[in-house]
């Protein structure tokens, strides 16, 4: 029974430890590529207001 305690203790910290890496991860990403991702959304946002104002001022 010992062992079994042992065991899934073991398998928690393992879990712990590879969510906190994917997490790591995904904010070393984010912090990488932030501006270009900033600068599409930027984008997107523009196109969509200058369609809006010349559908509205045609």
């Amino acid at each position: 029974m010992c062992k079994r305690r042992k065991n899934r203790g073991q398998s928690l910290v393992e879990y712990l430890v590879l969510i906190a890496v994917v997490v790591l991860g995904a904010i070393a990403g984010l912090s990488y590529f932030k501006n270009q991702v900033s600068d599409g959304y930027n984008s997107a946002g523009d196109s969509i207001k200058t369609e809006i104002t010349g559908t509205i001022f045609n």
